[in-house]
């Protein structure tokens, strides 16, 4: 992807160069997605950018190389070098590039939220940071892309991989947008119910809704240590729905992340969703070591995540549908964990009767629920199941 957009500059450097000076729909040569979900250089029309030299409009502010400060990010909004050939604007360089394609995600965010009546949960425009500037404890500075709870924003860090660049990921950047639902929506009533601090990003940086104990033991924790783990399992799974009935393509990661890209897809086969029981189990016997246990919260994400896609594509409701239905039930989730959060470890399946809640069961989901969900969890949500 970096040879097509270096591709793109080489165009670009031989035609005269000019700045945008409308601020209506204008057309511009960026990296896109096909309708098969393959990425090359493509005329894509952005209407909603508010200014003819920065990145920024009514769903997004696009910062360039930020740092943060305590409203977000620190440093300039992006401003594209372009060039014009007939009717499309082409980025000069690939900051331009990769800036323009990312607010033009965006935009289509914003409209598929506001088409499926979500937008509301959140504020816009969003904020987010390309080519970030952000080392990780262990010396890694690449290829990663996050969401900081605490600043409500999104960085995505430079690529050196052979794909397709996160930024320009379409499943990607939607995932990362999807945890600010979850932040708002979850994360933070349940913090003010049970009478917690947030915990932030920037503190506990690519580990999420982790808990900081995470990182020195146990000792003198309960089990809401390990419901982090659960609350993050939820996270990244609900993540992944978003993003596949977003982009209508159940593999995320094979065109950046190929080595994965088969363990996260949702179209492989169901897995089994654990009780809280077997967590505490596999926490005792590896001594909290965190990479395992994340490692075992994703795989659950993932698990939570293909249940729901089978739902989806059942023919029940269109999956546009069904994901509305999801996250409008997301803001019920905190009241109904509360109880347990800070008293026993929650099973990975305690949160689908609150997001199915309403839904017209069919034979072949409630096989596939029975399939994967604990028994207690199935007899307790989907009692309708016993008359299909």
């Amino acid at each position: 992807m970096r040879r097509l957009l270096l591709l793109s500059l080489t165009f670009a450097l031989a035609l005269t160069g000019c700045g945008k000076k409308s601020s209506s729909e204008s057309t511009y040569l960026l990296p896109w997605a096909d309708a098969n979900g393959k990425y090359s250089l493509q005329e894509v029309a952005i209407s909603t950018l508010t200014s003819g030299h920065a990145v920024k409009g009514q769903a997004a502010e696009i910062y360039a190389e930020p740092n943060f400060s305590g409203s977000g990010f620190s440093g300039h909004i992006a401003e594209p070098r372009l060039t014009k050939s007939g009717h499309v604007y082409v980025p000069m360089d690939i900051e331009s590039s990769l800036a323009l394609t990312v607010y033009a995600q965006f935009e289509r965010i914003y409209q598929f939220e506001n088409t499926i009546g979500t937008a509301a949960q959140l504020r816009w425009p969003r904020k987010v940071g390309i080519e970030l500037n952000l080392t990780n404890g262990d010396g890694s500075d690449h290829n990663n892309a996050h969401y900081f709870t605490a600043l409500d924003v999104v960085g995505i860090l430079p690529y050196s991989l052979a794909g397709v660049p996160f930024a320009v990921n379409q499943a990607i950047v939607s995932h990362e947008h999807f945890h600010a639902h979850f932040q708002s929506q979850v994360m933070n009533p349940l913090a003010a119910l049970a009478g917690l601090q947030v915990v932030s990003s920037l503190e506990n940086l690519f580990y999420g809704a982790l808990s900081p104990a995470m990182n020195s033991g146990r000792e003198g924790q309960g089990p809401k240590f390990l419901n982090d783990l659960v609350l993050r399992a939820w996270n990244e799974g609900l993540a992944d729905f978003f993003a596949v009935v977003y982009t209508g393509h159940p593999d995320l990661f094979s065109a950046s992340m190929p080595k994965i890209a088969k363990a996260r897809a949702l179209d492989e086969a169901l897995r089994p969703i654990l009780p809280g029981a077997d967590l505490e189990a596999a926490a005792n016997a590896v001594g909290f070591d965190r990479s395992h246990l994340l490692g075992m919260a994703y795989a659950q994400g993932t698990a939570l995540a293909r249940i729901l896609y089978r739902a989806s594509i059942s023919g029940v409701e269109s999956p546009r549908a069904f994901l509305a239905r999801v996250m409008n039930h997301l803001h019920e989730i905190p009241a109904a964990v509360q109880d347990s959060y800070l008293t026993q470890v929650l099973d990975f399946d305690r949160v689908l009767p609150v997001l199915l809640d309403g839904f017209p069961l069919s034979h072949n989901v409630c096989s596939d629920l029975q399939l994967t969900m604990t028994k207690a969890t199935y007899m307790r949500g989907f009692a309708a199941c016993a008359g299909l």
